[in-house]
């Protein structure tokens, strides 16, 4: 939308599978002005009605592609929430469903090393084993030491921290307190934990 207010359709979803369908949540951009977001539903492993999803990269001239299709084995699926991105480029995000006990996953997805190649997946965590809770739905944060900050919904609803495989070994960082980002859901994060990839 521009500063007068005029709406411009850049990318409409859901006419192919192959593209995703049902995007819900925001979208990040990157020093080129590409933008980055998730769609819930479709992807190369379903149909536009089949609740996989995608991450997606739309450049400046709104060319779409799929940069990972869930759906195909543990690697999770519907992704509910966007994707944070650190320097590097490597594009950070939560599966609500799916992973190895069914319960989501954290994920990292690294772009290729030579033009045209395939953004490659590394799961971070997978949800449901144990008491680290279940089913993130909502967004990642990602501070300037790489860790990651999430809630999960079901579980025991835990405010969870974390860190990239790739980040060196750190003390634990204090859990931030209600007051800070627990909102309104202070009442479900009835306790605190930090998962480590």
């Amino acid at each position: 939308m521009t500063a007068d207010g005029t709406e411009s359709v850049l990318f409409s979803f859901g006419h192919t599978a192959a593209i995703g369908a049902g995007p819900t949540t925001g979208l990040i951009m990157d020093g080129k002005g590409n933008l980055y977001g998730t769609t819930e539903w479709g992807g190369a492993y379903g149909v536009p009605s089949s609740r996989d999803g995608t991450v997606f990269e739309l450049t400046p001239q709104h060319k779409e592609s799929a940069l990972w299709n869930f759906g195909n084995g543990t690697d999770g699926y519907a992704p509910t929430s966007g994707v944070v991105m650190d320097v590097a480029g490597n594009l950070y995000g939560t599966t609500s469903e799916g992973g190895a006990y069914g319960q989501g996953i954290v994920f990292e997805l690294t772009p290729p090393q030579t033009t045209g190649g395939s953004y490659t997946e590394s799961i971070l965590w997978n949800f449901g084993n144990g008491s680290d809770g279940a089913n993130p739905v909502a967004g990642l944060y990602r501070d300037a030491r790489g860790n990651l900050y999430g809630t999960t919904f079901g579980g025991e609803g835990h405010l969870a921290t974390g860190r990239s495989s790739s980040s060196p070994p750190r003390p634990p960082a204090a859990a931030p307190g209600p007051s800070q980002s627990c909102g309104a859901l202070a009442a479900v994060a009835t306790a605190c934990c930090r998962w480590l990839a």
